[in-house]
């Protein structure tokens, strides 16, 4: 605001001396002398025969054109401060805007990483549970294999010995039975 107001004092200026340029030219200084008018000046030498009107011109119009000025470049001050506060109050509205987002994201990755962690651990936790199952149950398939092999030594060891048994009853039986034979041989002759 200011710049357009600077830049607005520098046309009137300009202006001014324009007018100023026209205006003097068709303008003349004349004293009078004896009879009759004489014209001593004309253009913007009449500035230094008119130094005292030219100076009481310029202290009233620039007081006035500065008191003016002063007044509108305050107010153009405040607009652009106001402006300014305004432009950086909404720059903090965003960038806290962009926090909470950036916070509201990077709690969303944590929730999901801890959540993920909370998954494998669980998945592990589990994994482990069937492990120390499955590890149960194999104990157990060796300790019955174990109980099944010893059965079957056992029934094998049993059945060798009804076996053995069973042979030396019938070597004895056989013995008995040729003996029996014989002594009926003998006696038939």
């Amino acid at each position: 605001m200011r710049k357009f107001l600077i830049l607005g004092l520098l046309v009137g200026l300009v202006s001014l001396l324009f007018f100023l340029d026209s205006a003097l030219g068709t303008s003349a200084w004349a004293i009078k002398q004896d009879a009759g008018w004489t014209i001593v000046a004309t253009g913007w030498g009449l500035l230094l025969h008119g130094w005292l009107i030219a100076l009481a011109g310029l202290a009233v119009g620039g007081g006035l054109v500065l008191a003016i000025m002063g007044y509108l470049y305050g107010i153009a001050e405040n607009t652009d401060h106001e402006q300014a506060i305004n432009d950086q109050k909404r720059l903090v509205s965003e960038a806290e805007k962009r926090a909470e987002d950036a916070e509201i994201q990077a709690e969303s990755r944590y929730l999901k990483q801890l959540q993920s962690a909370e998954n494998r651990e669980k998945r592990a936790f589990e994994q482990h549970q069937t492990a120390e199952k499955m590890q149960e149950q194999a104990s157990e398939m060796v300790r019955q294999a174990n109980e099944q092999a010893d059965l079957e030594r056992e029934n094998a060891l049993r059945a060798k010995q009804n076996s053995q048994n069973s042979q030396a009853a019938f070597h004895r039986k056989k013995r008995k039975l040729e003996r029996l034979t014989k002594s009926v041989s003998v006696e038939r002759f």
